[in-house]
């Protein structure tokens, strides 16, 4: 290792002996080279164990190279897989992006999935993400809503607002920001534009389904943006049209979803990723249900096994403050729902859909009492990392895996509130750096 190197580890290990802020103003990543990973206890996926590892070109081996050009000493920190959100809505603006990145990686957060970027994805962007130094995302581009639905007045809202330039109205926008599919006519005449620009999978708005025919034509289910509202999302005839189209083509398919009616669609229309639990954002007499009852949004034992079956992945984003008015009846939905879906061994993963941060997200379900310190670091550092990415060797900490990891202060087993303090980064064999003035330090 030459002297520069030397030089930048040892100011790293400085860094974390001195306690830095942990938050990233910027972050750099040193140059790759064959590390010892010793001193550390390496997380196995069911508990903490101590040994020694190598990261030798970017990949883990368990067997000491021929060649190591330094020594890291983890002492006796906890080490996990870098964690996920499988619901993001950011990482896609350019004049944010930099921000964006060093706070995802503060936060431990090495792999992202974008539902939503609200514009077009620069080749700029592109080439800022997926790399050592950043944060590895895949991207919808364009979601999929029908014209009478609350995506497409937020896309008029925004065009009108100038977000697009000269493109002020929505069927400016159609087929570049947003698709608006009615019908299968539409989605026919769209579907290879969509298709172009969705590399990695599509999103789709599916809404209070079980009064579509109902609300998509009836004004006193609006609302005006920002705010939510009740409004129905796709014909289901045409979710399962496009689910189809999209599975032909080796496309993912993700479905917004309000209600347990609109998961049990999407279930059944046979999309991969549902992008929300039911009621994730809103719940009760507003949302235009004329009762009470909070079966609206509760799912069945038959929910659960058939997601389970499936194989239908199910992201969480049900942050809430204690401040809400609803937070009792979210908590009741809440845990049923996610007390069914883990006991019939469903595949859940963490997102935030930019609410608080993934840590936020994973500490208010533990609240919820239904799923232990265990099962919920094996979803946020195994599960969520590998269905973004199921390609990908990344999620375990093992030989021949990307050397992609985190070290923390103590166990989060007996303390899940360490997942928040994060003593230092490594991504594919570089060493993350942070530091607290804005500087890359040499």
């Amino acid at each position: 290792m030459v002297r520069s190197e030397i030089r930048q580890l040892s100011l790293f290990v400085a860094i974390l002996t001195w306690g830095f802020a942990l938050f990233l103003v910027n972050a750099t990543a040193t140059d790759q080279s064959n590390l010892e990973l010793r001193g550390g206890l390496w997380w196995d996926g069911e508990r903490f164990v101590a040994k020694t590892l190598y990261s030798v070109n970017g990949l883990f081996a368990a067997t000491r190279p021929s060649h190591v050009d330094s020594v890291l000493d983890l002492n006796g920190k906890f080490v996990v897989p870098p964690f996920a959100d499988a619901h993001v809505h950011n990482l896609a603006d350019l004049k944010d992006l930099e921000n964006d990145i060093h706070e995802d990686l503060a936060d431990g957060v090495f792999y992202a999935m974008e539902m939503d970027p609200g514009l077009e994805l620069s080749p700029d962007v592109l080439r800022r993400v997926n790399k050592p130094n950043s944060v590895d995302v895949i991207y919808t581009q364009g979601l999929v809503t029908p014209s009478w639905g609350i995506m497409a007045d937020m896309y008029t809202m925004l065009a009108q607002m100038g977000r697009f330039g000269e493109r002020k109205t929505l069927s400016q926008v159609d087929t570049r920001e947003v698709f608006i599919i009615d019908n299968e006519s539409d989605l026919q005449q769209k579907w290879p534009a969509l298709a172009a620009k969705n590399r990695d999978f599509i999103k789709v708005i599916v809404a209070f389904s079980e009064e579509e025919a109902k609300r998509r034509s009836n004004s006193r289910y609006g609302g005006k943006p920002p705010e939510y509202s009740a409004k129905a999302g796709i014909d289901p005839v045409v979710l399962k049209r496009l689910v189809q189209r999209a599975h032909a083509a080796g496309l993912r398919v993700s479905a917004h979803i309000e209600t347990a009616a609109d998961f049990r669609l999407a279930l059944n229309s046979g999309v991969d990723i549902i992008a929300h639990l039911p009621a994730a954002w809103q719940i009760g007499t507003k949302t235009g249900f004329t009762d009470s009852s909070l079966e609206h949004w509760k799912l069945t034992e038959e929910d659960a096994r058939l997601t389970a079956e499936k194989g239908t992945s199910v992201v969480t984003t049900i942050f809430k403050e204690p401040s809400d008015p609803d937070a009792k009846k979210y908590r009741e939905v809440y845990g049923h729902n996610l007390q069914l879906l883990a006991r019939a061994g469903a595949r859940l993963l963490l997102g935030t859909d930019m609410r608080g941060s993934i840590s936020d997200e994973v500490l208010y379900i533990a609240s919820l009492r239904v799923l232990d310190n265990r099962a919920l670091l094996k979803t946020l550092t195994g599960t969520t990392p590998k269905a973004i990415f199921p390609s990908r060797k990344i999620g375990e900490l093992r030989d021949g895996y990307e050397a992609s990891f985190l070290a923390l202060d103590t166990n989060p087993i007996e303390d899940l509130e360490s997942i928040k303090r994060i003593s230092f980064r490594i991504k594919q064999g570089y060493v993350i750096r942070a530091t607290a003035n804005g500087s890359a330090k040499e």
